[in-house]
């Protein structure tokens, strides 16, 4: 039989959060009584996605259910942004896993040297963005860590793109080269969609709408977390 009370947890703090207000959000993790009910809900969502047992771990330290319930405020937010800051053994990168899962967010991390090698960075970086574009309107982390945030270089690059992506068509983010391959990935997906040919079997995909869409999407969809230790 199921349990009306977990259910209500449910429904008010780790679904569609999206569709509640911020004020709700934050009254009912602040003022609730029951977050060891609130735990049990998190450790059967996450039983559905992973069998790492030692994630589910975290959430029994005394801020664990709380840090996943603030990282989640950011995935629905366009252009939220995140500077995650924690010590040694402070399970950061596993309260970001949790709240990645809870809310059906996809999190990747950059294939590229600590420092002194800009060019893989950026081409791992437009990688990502790529990906992005690929799996068309689902939420993403792109985790930059500690030990690449050294290079200045690279922290220029992200700067660039959380200050410029959907505001300047001159950002140097948008190179020919990766301005082609949004563009394909764009019109594959504008084939795929039977939708598009409902009045028209004929029907070409426009290159300007296209490419608005792509940006659109990149705007939307991709969360930037810097991870920094703090000694």
């Amino acid at each position: 039989m199921k349990n009306p009370e977990l259910e209500n947890i449910d429904r008010l703090v780790l679904g569609n959060y999206h569709e509640r207000t911020q004020s709700i959000y934050i009254k009912y993790v602040n003022q609730t009584s029951h977050l060891d009910k609130v735990r049990d809900v998190i450790m059967l969502r996450m039983a559905e996605k992973s069998n790492n047992h030692f994630l589910c771990s975290v959430l029994d330290s005394p801020t664990g259910v709380r840090d996943v319930f603030r990282l989640s405020r950011i995935l629905f937010k366009q252009q939220s942004h995140l500077i995650y800051v924690g010590g040694p053994g402070s399970n950061k990168y596993e309260i970001l896993q949790v709240a990645t899962m809870l809310n059906d967010v996809v999190m990747f991390e950059l294939n590229a040297p600590k420092y002194n090698e800009p060019s893989i960075f950026e081409n791992a970086f437009r990688e990502a963005l790529l990906t992005v574009a690929r799996l068309d309107g689902l939420n993403c982390f792109i985790v930059i860590n500690d030990e690449q945030l050294r290079d200045p270089v690279y922290i220029d690059f992200v700067h660039v793109f959380i200050s410029y992506i959907g505001k300047d068509e001159n950002c140097v983010l948008m190179t020919e080269d990766f301005t082609e391959k949004l563009l394909e990935i764009e019109y594959e997906l504008f084939y795929k969609n039977k939708e598009n040919f409902k009045y028209d079997k004929n029907k070409k995909p426009d290159k300007n709408i296209c490419m608005r869409k792509s940006i659109e999407k990149l705007v939307k969809h991709v969360h930037v977390v810097m991870m920094v230790n703090d000694f």
